[in-house]
């Protein structure tokens, strides 16, 4: 099993086409939610090739974009350079390199689950001012509730081996909330993509635990994505529904996740 930081190297293409955003009620809660403005700095935390950032940068806030993968980092470099109030650092949850005391909010949107949570949550700690939230954030894709979801997640389950390990559904929300102070809030909105065949094809590959370009299990899985494409699709697409959560919390001392 590639280590975290490395697993995303050959897929950003994908990535940056293929993966879903998030519903604009998730940014409009977190401005919200943390009193943000303009002055106001976020760290975007595993930020992958910016898919986050650049909403954060949408309602005039500034962000520091820390990612220790350096071609996600390049992705979103190339997309978020020209946005002066983008910062992008080639680092990691665990050590951000990020002033102490420097950042109003921190999110961490489809990142969390690849972080050392005892070690992210120190430095956490450091690089927030007082009182500052944090956001861990994921489009869970929808796996029941009709043929194609639950047929979609037969073959994810069967193809790869590593799914259920190096997914974010290994904690619980009640685990996620209780790293947090009290009063952390769960919320939740719908969420979709509709891909045609090629797009369907890239968002399964996009992810990090499907088999690797140029292996035959590779090969073999495109054609059985084809196929369940043909099977499904209407009107030339194909939808898949998330809900999308957000864990928001202030930390709280004591023992880590």
């Amino acid at each position: 099993m590639l280590p975290p930081k490395e697993r995303f190297t050959d897929r950003v293409s994908d990535y940056v086409k293929f993966r879903p955003s998030y519903p604009a009620e998730v940014i409009d809660f977190i401005v919200s939610n943390s009193d943000l403005g303009r002055l106001s700095v976020v760290g975007d935390i595993g930020c992958g090739t910016g898919i986050f950032s650049q909403l954060l940068l949408g309602r005039g806030l500034n962000v520091v974009g820390v990612e220790p993968n350096a071609s996600m980092l390049a992705a979103a470099r190339e997309a978020l350079d020209s946005n002066p109030r983008f910062v992008a650092n080639h680092s990691s949850a665990e050590d951000t390199g990020l002033p102490s005391v420097s950042i109003d909010a921190i999110t961490a949107a489809q990142a969390f689950h690849w972080f050392d949570p005892a070690a992210a949550k120190a430095e956490f700690r450091r690089v927030l001012k007082p009182n500052g939230w944090i956001y861990l954030v994921w489009n869970e894709r929808v796996a029941t509730g009709s043929m194609f979801a639950e047929a979609y997640e037969a073959l994810i389950q069967d193809v790869s081996a590593e799914y259920r390990e190096v997914g974010h559904r290994n904690r619980t929300e009640a685990e996620l909330l209780d790293w947090f102070e009290a009063d952390a809030k769960l919320v939740a909105w719908d969420n979709f993509q509709v891909l045609d065949k090629d797009g369907f094809l890239g968002r399964s590959f996009s992810s990090s635990y499907m088999p690797a370009a140029g292996t035959a299990e590779r090969e073999e899985l495109a054609k059985r994505l084809a196929e369940m494409y043909e099977s499904h699709q209407s009107e030339g697409g194909i939808r898949l529904d998330y809900c999308c959560k957000v864990f928001a919390g202030r930390l709280k001392p004591g023992p880590d996740l």
